[in-house]
């Protein structure tokens, strides 16, 4: 029993990430010796604990049962550990963080500061155009921009973003103004993805329209889809924080303004489990980061408006 007590945390990280080799990569050991030493539990269990195949490994109905009881006494000894250590020392270890690609700039202030206040703690950062798998990929939080899906995740929000339909004005001297939904089939559209994607939705008062857009170009980056606008190559639908500096000068105009676009929610998601403390500081953070941000576009937007 022992050795059950010993080997648990080696059991836990198999099956979160449903392989040895990954397992092993993470541990630090052999994949050799904790298959082993797998192998041993199952045998002293008396029951088998995984499903091998040459793709993957997944949980036998016992194993499942069994990871509920492990997960929960893991993470409880490692925040033991944990909260002995940081009484003794400032926090350290490492925080992973997923992040959309059009968060780049925005967030980067935040991560140098958080870098500055806190220098034992390392920054494992991925900027990507897809959200992270919390339970399968090795991120202790992820940046989701848009409706979120029922799921053991929690949430925290950070805000909700506004949008609108912008263009060039020299646009207008080739291409009528759009003054219907409808009409957007008339001029170029640009689209990113994965928000707001082909289908646009605006409402006025409680009439809807959702429009399906074939569009003339197509980025997985906002910001690239600004930036040929503001050459005069299509409509955009962006955030107005992105955007109203260019409008105030002039660069990009608003079209169909009687009609709004949904916001859309800026959340930081994680594990629905304790969190340890220097991932809760990064967490604070980045908070009050986009606090601070949004009073300050929001000042700057209301002096010109």
């Amino acid at each position: 029993m022992k050795n059950i007590l010993n080997d648990m945390p080696l059991f836990v990280e198999v099956a979160k990430q449903k392989s040895f080799t990954a397992a092993a990569d993470i541990l630090d050991i052999p994949v050799s010796t904790l298959s082993r030493r797998i192998s041993t539990m199952e045998k002293v269990l008396g029951v088998p604990l995984f499903l091998r195949n040459s793709r993957n490994v997944e949980l036998t109905e016992s194993g499942k049962a069994f990871f509920e009881h492990c997960a929960y006494i893991v993470e409880n000894a490692m925040s033991a550990c944990e909260a002995l250590v940081q009484n003794m020392n400032a926090p350290a270890g490492a925080v992973r963080f997923s992040a959309t690609n059009d968060s780049y700039n925005f967030i980067l202030p935040a991560l140098k500061s958080f870098a500055a206040a806190w220098p034992r703690i390392q920054l494992h950062i991925r900027f990507a155009d897809r959200w992270a798998d919390l339970l399968t990929e090795p991120y202790d939080l992820d940046m989701r921009i848009g409706p979120l899906p029922d799921s053991s995740l929690r949430a925290r929000k950070l805000n909700s973003v506004e949008h609108g339909l912008y263009v060039a004005p020299g646009i207008l001297d080739v291409y009528p103004l759009p003054r219907t939904p409808e009409d957007l089939s008339e001029i170029p559209c640009l689209t990113s993805i994965p928000h707001p994607g082909t289908i646009w939705t605006l409402s006025k008062g409680k009439e809807n329209r959702s429009i399906t857009i074939s569009p003339a170009y197509s980025f997985n980056s906002m910001f690239a889809a600004i930036d040929f606008a503001l050459s005069g190559m299509g409509v955009v639908y962006a955030a107005k924080a992105l955007v109203f500096r260019h409008q105030r000068e002039g660069l990009l105009t608003q079209i169909l303004t009687d009609w709004t676009l949904p916001d859309l929610d800026v959340n930081l998601v994680m594990p629905n489990q304790q969190l340890p403390l220097r991932v809760r500081l990064f967490m604070d953070h980045i908070t009050a980061y986009s606090d601070q941000l949004n009073e300050e576009l929001r000042e700057e937007m209301k002096k010109n408006n």
